[in-house]
């Protein structure tokens, strides 16, 4: 698994151009000590933990917490409801509200969060060719999932 040089994204915006050449220098200098492999494994921590910052910074957290409590309560509700449809209509309703609510509540935070993944997963394709990608996402996912624990990101 070798890298090349990777000219910056054809066709993207002029600020996403600059992190190709910023990508491929951090890359060259990991590549004096790691093999390819372990670069694909800091890059997915270290995406993995930009990613969760990011979340973190921009996620209405407060927000979030109270909207997972009237979606539990909802939920609740619907469930030991033991009358006919009519009358569950109701609760159905908001039980789906508050889960559409909460989805709209992290949409944004969950769209800045990713946009790093994308362009570092862009830059990876042209620099390694096709074979990063279980290294690269089994560490972004573990290290994601364990970040989060530490983290308590909600």
């Amino acid at each position: 698994m070798t890298t090349t040089a990777v000219e910056p994204f054809p066709g993207l915006p002029a600020a996403w151009k600059g992190a190709a050449p910023v990508f491929t220098a951090v890359d060259a200098w990991w590549g004096q000590v790691l093999p390819a492999a372990g670069r694909l494994a800091a890059w997915a921590l270290l995406c993995a933990a930009f990613s969760l910052a990011v979340y973190r910074l921009l996620a209405p957290r407060r927000r979030i917490r109270k909207a997972r409590v009237e979606a539990a309560e909802a939920r609740r509700r619907l469930a030991v409801y033991d009358g006919e449809l009519v009358g569950a209509l109701p609760l159905m309703r908001a039980h789906i509200g508050a889960a559409l609510r909460l989805f709209v509540m992290v949409l944004p935070a969950g769209a800045a969060a990713i946009a790093p993944v994308l362009l570092l997963t862009a830059w990876l394709d042209r620099a390694y060719g096709g074979s990063w990608e279980l290294t690269f996402f089994a560490v972004f996912f573990a290290a994601s999932v364990a970040l989060r624990r530490v983290v308590h990101i909600d």
